[in-house]
This record gives C-alpha cells, structure tokens and sequence, in this order.
C-alpha cells in the first residue's frame, strides 16, 4: 500500500468516526450493556482511545464506527512510522556518499 491510499483511508476512517456521536444518541452507554449471546453485562476497555465492549467468555462487540476509528488510529500511526524509517534510510544512503566520496575505498574499512 502506497503512502496516499494510507492518508485516503485515515482520511475516509476520520469522517466516519466523526458522525458517529450522532448516529450513537439512542444507543446505550458502555458498560450498561449486556452480551448478545450470554447477557452478561459486558466490560469496558479502552483500543486506541476508543471505548469497546468485551465479553469474557464470547469476544469484542462494537458499535457502528467504532472499528473505522479504531483503524484510522492505526492507518495513522502506521504512516507516521513509514514516514520515520524512510527519512532514516535517505539519512543513511547520504552519510555513506559522503564517506564514499571524502575517503574513497578506505571508507570501506570504516567500523560500523
């Protein structure tokens, strides 16, 4: 995946979770609510800055929007450190003309 479809996608995941207070209005608040399939109340846990509803025994339950802010979190992140690497490696590529071109091939005895 390329740089612009992560930023399209954290783009995208952003607009999603930032309608979802209003499509949420009716629904009911974490904690006071029970497991579709056992019906016990589930646990409130905290991915990414997002509440999400656990139930022990049968899994995480999430509500509309929750996954996109979840992942556009992620997406987000996971650009961020692309960013980082890539300024390491042309940092990297640069010191090494440099010590190519002031030392030649004694360069090539120089410790790492």
């Amino acid at each position: 995946m390329n740089h612009e479809s992560d930023d399209d996608l954290a783009s995208a995941l952003q607009e999603l979770a930032a309608d979802a207070p209003a499509r949420l209005a009716g629904a009911p608040r974490h904690g006071d609510r029970p497991c579709p399939i056992c019906g016990s109340l589930m646990q409130v846990e905290s991915e990414n800055g997002v509440e999400i509803d656990v139930c022990p025994d049968h899994g995480v339950w999430l509500d509309r929007d929750e996954l996109a802010a979840i992942l556009s979190d992620t997406v987000r992140k996971r650009a961020r450190s692309r960013g980082a690497l890539l300024k390491h490696i042309r940092r990297a590529k640069r010191d090494g003309k440099i010590a190519g071109a002031m030392l030649g091939w004694w360069s090539l005895l120089l410790p790492e």
